[in-house]
């Protein structure tokens, strides 16, 4: 059964990410809250896998550190890891932390090359992760990372975020029967209004809002992504669209 404690990361985070903690904090008030800082995420790598710390401190960016970072959350602790830029539309039920192990697709298809991923080219996303601790897959993809940095990957996205994580499931079956894969509509669901919600189903539990505070973007994309981060954190709190 899937713990109730929420996981977040962020070296600094910036009053709409905090208003979108907060607001879900506010959704499931008898769950325990954890905020990870960069030493935080050092140690638990340390603690798990102490014979790749060289490598966890040279992986190529800070954003890849996270996404290893947030696994063994999974692996030690157990419950529920989100993104500074999820918004939950409501608490999670019982049904849901049933369940061992979850993880959802993305509604973007692998378009960018040919490899599928699981769910016949869906990808799935690592913007929220839920689980019991111990599960064993979450060790063994972080070790895979590592193991892919040693042998030379370097692109982000395909070394420990998102694709990297479909590509693991789906070369491992092992892996895909320890869990739960939803599909779009409930973690992911496609955004609507300029990307300020999401479509939403009965069974949505929240949104991704795509912020991507780690890319790198010109100025006029910066500033035009600060105001959607603002309008779209205010219409959380007030648990509007």
């Amino acid at each position: 059964m899937i713990p109730k404690k929420l996981h977040q990361t962020s070296l600094r985070m910036d009053w709409e990410e905090r208003r979108l903690a907060r607001h879900a904090r506010s959704l499931m008030p008898e769950w325990d809250y954890r905020l990870w800082c960069d030493e935080d995420n050092a140690a638990i790598v340390r603690k798990v896998l102490p014979e790749f710390t060289d490598d966890y401190a040279n992986l190529p960016a800070g954003v890849a550190r996270t996404d290893v970072a947030r696994c063994l959350y999974m692996y030690v602790h157990g419950g529920v890891y989100f993104d500074t830029d999820y918004r939950f539309f409501k608490p999670l039920s019982h049904d849901f932390l049933d369940n061992r192990c979850v993880v959802g697709r993305e509604s973007q298809m692998f378009v960018d090359d040919g490899t599928a991923g699981v769910g016949e080219g869906q990808k799935i996303g690592n913007a929220f992760l839920a689980s019991e601790p111990g599960v064993e897959m979450w060790r063994g993809f972080v070790v895979d990372v590592f193991e892919r940095s040693r042998a030379g990957e370097r692109d982000i996205l395909y070394l420990a975020g998102p694709h990297a994580l479909s590509i693991y499931l789906e070369s491992r079956k092992e892996a895909q029967g320890d869990a739960t894969i939803l599909p779009d509509h409930v973690l992911f669901p496609n955004l609507r209004l300029g990307n300020l919600t999401a479509t939403k189903h009965e069974d949505t539990v929240g949104v991704h809002l795509c912020w991507g505070s780690w890319r790198n973007k010109p100025l006029n994309q910066l500033l035009r992504n600060r105001a959607r981060r603002a309008m779209s954190a205010a219409l959380s709190y007030q648990n509007k669209v």
